[in-house]
């Protein structure tokens, strides 16, 4: 019984954070100047990186996503994930209608697989 209560505890916090950090649906647009942001592992699907922007938006995105125009080999991959690509002042904007998600650092665009809402909820099988 003590297993299932702290699974409960578990599962309302995961919806505090669903609720407060959505995904985005793919016709949803967001755009901003990152404040802050953090990694939360017990998420589903796993791997949830929660962004607040300076505008107060507040968003999740894949921890694992890689830019697309990178040529990643293994020897550097996880300096490219978005967790560790990531940071405080980067701008970041996912268009309508797309799938992407695109952070400006030093002048440069790379552009991240953003998986939606819609994506999420198909994996899940909600």
């Amino acid at each position: 019984m003590l297993f299932l209560l702290i699974q409960e505890g578990e599962q309302q916090k995961l919806d505090a954070i669903n609720e407060e950090y959505p995904a985005l649906a793919k016709d949803s647009a967001i755009m901003g100047i990152v404040s802050h942001y953090y990694a939360y592992t017990n998420s589903n699907p796993r791997g949830a990186l929660l962004i607040s922007l300076a505008d107060g938006k507040k968003f999740t995105a894949t921890v694992n996503a890689y830019p697309k125009e990178v040529v990643i080999n293994p020897d550097n991959i996880n300096h490219y994930a978005l967790i560790n690509f990531l940071q405080t002042g980067d701008s970041i904007y996912k268009p309508a209608g797309k799938d992407s998600l695109f952070v400006i650092k030093h002048g440069e665009k790379y552009s991240f697989d953003y998986a939606s809402k819609e994506r999420i909820d198909s994996i899940m099988g909600r």
